[in-house]
């Protein structure tokens, strides 16, 4: 970077040479080279610590050269708010992202005696439903054989007796309902923290 010493203002080799057309620069042009053009080489600076860190006006210091310089600012009250505000978005959003995984994870089960999942996405509770229902309707008719047919994760087939089912449906539902129970409690220490740093350690 330049800077136009007349001005203190920042500027490019290229809008050096879009401004002197005619001026012959080398490659990387030295203050030697930019001086006469009214320029001079802008040397970098460290940028401290802050909130809000922004480039100041070029100064120039004691040994002729020029420097950047920066400004800094701690956060307005309306900044904090502001930024408490999208980090709860965000963390809602976060939040349902993993309720969602944890649902299409399902719940590990034995089924008929082999390891399997039970799926418990949206669509899945409402067959879970379904079936718990079909379930006890047949428990309620007597029926005590391995009549309904489930299918796991694993897509294997296999057939539960209505208790069996009913116990596998009652399993599913409840580890539904378990995950619903853990993102609103998340969710309402999200609505209850006050600062940044209380929002970001907020995890599943």
């Amino acid at each position: 970077m330049y800077v136009e010493t007349a001005t203190a203002t920042p500027t490019t080799l290229t809008q050096i040479r879009q401004a002197n057309p005619t001026a012959l620069l080398a490659r990387s042009p030295t203050d030697h080279d930019v001086g006469p053009l009214g320029y001079a080489v802008l040397h970098p600076s460290a940028a401290p610590e802050g909130d809000v860190v922004t480039l100041g006006t070029p100064e120039q210091r004691d040994d002729g050269r020029w420097y950047q310089t920066w400004n800094v600012r701690e956060f307005t009250p309306e900044e904090r708010t502001q930024q408490l505000a999208d980090a709860k978005a965000a963390k809602r959003q976060e939040i349902d992202r993993a309720r969602d995984d944890a649902f299409a994870a399902g719940l590990p089960y034995e089924i008929a005696g082999e390891p399997d999942v039970v799926q418990t996405r949206l669509a899945d509770k409402i067959n879970l439903l379904g079936l718990r229902m079909e379930a006890q309707e047949l428990k309620t008719a007597g029926v005590t054989d391995a009549v309904m047919p489930f299918r796991g994760l694993s897509n294997v087939q296999r057939h539960l007796t209505p208790d069996d089912m009913i116990a596998l449906t009652n399993a599913a539902l409840a580890h539904i309902q378990q995950i619903y129970q853990h993102s609103w409690q998340l969710k309402d220490a999200v609505d209850d923290a006050t600062i940044l740093a209380d929002v970001e350690a907020i995890a599943w």
